[in-house]
């Protein structure tokens, strides 16, 4: 029912303006000013029919006045409407992953492919988005790119021409609310992990695995909304109950909210509960039981006090949701799947957005009893 290791927010403004190889940094400098310009005129990529249809080249780099920004033989660089995307492309197949690790701005990329010739740092500043990009040599030989952003950012990277390119693109977030950058800070804790797998439903699904899931989903929503955001765990790790409490304060949360699933003898209860243990987390616990009975359409069963750990230690408003009962067949099958998921991390998302929005005075007292920013 507690855990997770910290993963944060994917930062604000994409880059890469490159010290081109045969230039005057003079002229280096007034070239990528000038390639790099926002303009109206370029195109968004056409929206994409489902999460498996990908842009192909033509899509990822829409026709514009705008040529991309070649950094070296098969990496470019342009903007696509808001977005930035870079394209790095090679003369076989190749393959990648994308993860986010340890900083909340900080993605890496691995890129199977020693022959590839990418420039070992470069900087994009569009306006809107900016970014420091290094290639680091990575365990396996192939090439790592650390890309660090400047506020969070929304992310996705693709395979295209035939698999022969990996395109990353980088958007500013989509928010449909906009919070007070002093008090918008949520420590999210996927509960169990490790060498504790929590509750385990009659189909051997255990707790700790979709806690994970539902987070990983809850943190890039929170990103996507312009909370910086950090989870207790980012992987299936032990992590003791105390030492979530002090992450949570340690970033001088506003909100601490841990994910857990149910248990029960009576494999026919089924329904979603919120756990707080102060006054003060009251109102958190009630405007994210209200948005998770929306979301899915489960029954409410209800807020309730507890002394857990983390809700009863935290300096924070806190609380710890318990998303259904795994030891309903029915209720066990929804929870492992993906859809049901990401409707929780949906819920989830809206009563604290609820909570920061309907309750600012509150959360400036509570941060400033800590002693402010």
């Amino acid at each position: 029912m507690y855990a997770r290791t910290i993963c944060g927010e994917v930062g604000r403004t994409v880059a890469v303006s490159l010290v081109a190889l045969a230039m005057t940094a003079a002229s280096a400098r007034a070239q990528a000013s000038a390639s790099l310009r926002p303009s109206p005129q370029v195109s968004t990529p056409a929206p994409r029919a489902s999460a498996n249809a990908r842009p192909d080249d033509a899509g990822a780099f829409p026709p514009g006045p705008l040529p991309p920004d070649v950094l070296r033989p098969g990496v470019t660089v342009r903007p696509a409407g808001a977005s930035c995307i870079l394209r790095i492309a090679s003369d076989r197949p190749i393959t990648y992953s994308l993860e986010r690790r340890g900083h909340r701005r900080r993605l890496y990329l691995d890129i199977d492919g020693k022959d590839l010739d990418i420039p070992a740092t470069w900087h994009y500043d569009a306006g809107n988005l900016a970014a420091r990009i290094v290639r680091t040599a990575s365990a396996s030989g192939s090439a790592e790119l650390e890309v660090e952003m400047d506020r969070p950012l929304r992310y996705e990277a693709w395979l295209g021409d035939d698999g022969r390119a990996v395109l990353l693109q980088l958007s500013p977030p989509q928010q449909r609310f906009v919070p007070d950058n002093r008090w918008d800070r949520v420590t999210i804790d996927p509960g169990h992990g490790g060498r504790d797998p929590g509750t385990i439903g009659p189909g051997d699904i255990q707790e700790k695995s979709i806690t994970l899931d539902v987070a990983t989903d809850l943190e890039q929503l929170m990103l996507e909304n312009g909370v910086d955001v950090q989870l207790t765990r980012t992987s299936d790790t032990t992590v003791d109950l105390r030492p979530r409490v002090d992450l949570g304060d340690e970033f001088r949360s506003n909100v601490f909210v841990s994910i857990h699933m149910n248990h029960s003898d009576d494999p026919a209860i089924h329904g979603i509960e919120t756990y707080y243990f102060t006054p003060k987390s009251l109102p958190l616990a009630r405007d994210i039981e209200d948005a998770l009975v929306r979301s899915l359409g489960a029954p409410d069963r209800g807020v309730r006090r507890d002394n857990f750990v983390v809700v009863k230690y935290a300096i924070e408003p806190a609380c710890l949701v318990e998303l259904g009962y795994l030891s309903n067949p029915g209720e066990e099958a929804h929870l492992d799947s993906a859809w049901y998921q990401k409707r929780a991390a949906e819920g989830i998302m809206d009563g604290v957005l609820a909570y920061l929005h309907d309750r600012p005075r509150e959360i400036e007292r509570g941060s400033a009893r800590r002693g402010g920013n």
